[in-house]
């Protein structure tokens, strides 16, 4: 059964043994095998440095809120798939892609790259604003991978490129995907499924549920320089999803709220929410995505949108509701 929330007294010794769970080894998935189990896909956001240790502190931090929703953690570590980039917007970095092909909109601002200038130049004035209202290291930064990756199509692509093979993957092995995704990660996801063709992929994507916190998708410049257009919202609603919580501490400079800021997709099927969380560690940790995932209530949906994509075969899983 889930519960709203658990001693946050509880004992090492109960993490520990829970931990097995989520670390812990199952049966690899196979083509064709049924039932197949959901895969959550985390996609990191701006600002990371190390693989290794980002991986490492998201799996502890959701390991942590996963436990004070249920007593019985389903959810293994052949069930979580983590996307690294990091690496493709860090200075020096040579990567980059061209995925304007077979892409429309990649292609208009591929080959139109003078006319979308003006709207990078709206994107990186407006985050320059966002981080010196912040202040501290984010007014120093001025959010650089941000600004790369909406200003620079190559750098971009190769963002993009880390999503698409996690989503490749799953969809091989007929897994649905619950993606969550933190700050930048939430516009890299966001960018990718909007302008990929559903209907290129063979097995097709199959993306249950996205939960973002720690956004910025919101920020017109933001989403007109991913668009490359002066649209206003609702902004078109990725096709391969099916439902989007957004998630946000209100204390979280960088964190705007989605309102109706996507239309629903064209068979009317999408459907959106808004999570304002009621606790926060205050305005130098709102931020973080370790915060965000050990919170109850964001653990609670990534477990509930994990629990809702098994499929029905596999009956009721211990630690669902």
């Amino acid at each position: 059964m889930l519960k709203a929330t658990k001693n946050a007294g509880m004992r090492l010794s109960l993490t520990i043994v829970l931990a097995s769970s989520l670390f812990g080894t199952t049966t690899g998935v196979l083509e064709g095998q049924v039932p197949r189990r959901p895969l959550i896909v985390l996609v990191h956001g701006r600002g990371q440095i190390d693989k290794a240790t980002t991986q490492r502190d998201w799996e502890t931090a959701l390991l942590r809120g996963l436990t004070r929703v249920t007593d019985t953690v389903p959810i293994t570590q052949s069930d979580i798939e983590f996307v690294w980039y990091a690496d493709v917007l860090a200075p020096g970095a040579t990567q980059r892609c061209q995925h304007h092909e077979s892409n429309r909109r990649s292609q208009r601002m591929w080959y139109s790259r003078d006319t979308f200038q003006n709207l990078f130049t709206a994107a990186r004035l407006r985050l320059a604003g966002i981080a010196n209202n912040v202040g501290g290291a984010y007014a120093l930064s001025k959010l650089p991978d941000v600004e790369l990756f909406l200003t620079d199509l190559g750098k971009r692509c190769a963002v993009e490129r880390r999503v698409a093979f996690a989503l490749r993957d799953a969809a091989r092995l007929r897994r649905p995907v619950i993606l969550v995704t933190h700050s930048l990660g939430s516009l890299t996801t966001y960018s990718y499924l909007e302008e990929h063709n559903p209907n290129a992929e063979y097995p097709p994507f199959d993306v249950r549920h996205i939960i973002s916190f720690g956004s910025m998708l919101s920020v017109p410049e933001v989403y007109q320089a991913i668009l490359g257009s002066r649209v206003k919202p609702p902004i078109p609603w990725p096709e391969q999803v099916r439902e989007w919580t957004n998630i946000r501490d209100p204390l979280d400079a960088l964190a705007f709220p989605y309102n109706r800021l996507m239309s629903l997709d064209s068979a009317g099927v999408g459907r959106s929410s808004e999570i304002v969380i009621d606790t926060s560690p205050g305005l130098r940790g709102a931020h973080d995505a370790a915060h965000y995932l050990e919170h109850p209530t964001v653990a609670g949906v990534i477990l509930a949108a994990w629990c809702d994509a098994q499929p029905t075969a596999a009956g009721r899983i211990p630690g669902c509701i």
